[in-house]
């Protein structure tokens, strides 16, 4: 489980069912599917991970999240080291399918559904799975990535969302901006309400809110694995 803010500065979390967004570019499961024509997906199957597409194709991996509160999405192409903030529009203009012929196409699930879509998949191809389970969102991203729109299995347009950030990661920097009376999670599991900065960008004090009684410790920077404001602190392209 992590943590990071959206664009407006509302909290998101990937854990206990919430709703991050699970997206596959069709063209890309098109292409697997010349170079592998009879995968079939199984408890057993070769490619049984092929949904988690970092195990084949590390570019393909995109964490996607959802605010509740705005209802923005905050993309991270993780290969790119690239943050992508998307708003969506107040009013959707009157478009069809045709208009965004050439785009690239995904489809996206939320948690919930994806559980369900992994039952529906086994014994058909990954690109068979994904064309034929219903309750689908299909997006359309502009070349430029800066416009996207989401229809409905009926060519309907439900959603548009356009770009509002790029942020590439400065990887020689902190990503992590660790201040006090912020929630820091450590990789082994624990948070710590932060009550001081020691030394920026490599210690801090903390008290861990679960234990009974507990005391202020010394918590290193390199321990961190996420905050309840993480912010991407790198250069702002667009």
């Amino acid at each position: 489980m992590a943590h990071v803010s959206c664009y407006l500065g509302h909290d998101m979390w990937n854990g206990d069912g919430k709703p991050v967004l699970w997206t596959f570019r069709l063209e890309f499961f098109k292409e697997f599917m010349r170079n592998h024509p009879d995968c079939v997906l199984g408890q057993e199957e070769e490619y049984w991970q092929i949904f988690d597409c970092y195990e084949v194709d590390p570019a393909e991996e995109l964490d996607c999240w959802y605010c509740d509160e705005c209802k923005s999405l905050a993309v991270f192409a993780k290969n790119d080291s690239i943050r992508y903030d998307y708003l969506r529009m107040e009013n959707i203009p009157d478009i069809d399918l045709s208009e965004v012929r050439g785009w690239v196409e995904y489809v996206a699930y939320r948690n919930k559904v994806f559980i369900d879509f992994m039952d529906y998949s086994e014994g058909l191809s990954p690109l068979e799975a994904l064309e034929k389970f219903p309750t689908q969102f299909h997006c359309y991203l502009s070349p430029d990535k800066k416009m996207f729109y989401v229809f409905d299995d009926n060519g309907r347009v439900r959603f548009g969302y356009y770009l509002v950030r790029k942020i590439v990661w400065a990887k020689d920097k902190m990503e992590l901006r660790v201040r006090p009376g912020k929630y820091a999670f450590t990789k082994d599991g624990r948070r710590f309400y932060i009550t001081a900065v020691l030394e920026a960008g490599k210690s801090y004090l903390g008290v861990n809110p679960d234990e009974k009684n507990a005391v202020a410790e010394k918590i290193n920077h390199s321990d961190i694995n996420s905050i309840a404001d993480e912010i991407c602190k790198g250069v702002i392209v667009e």
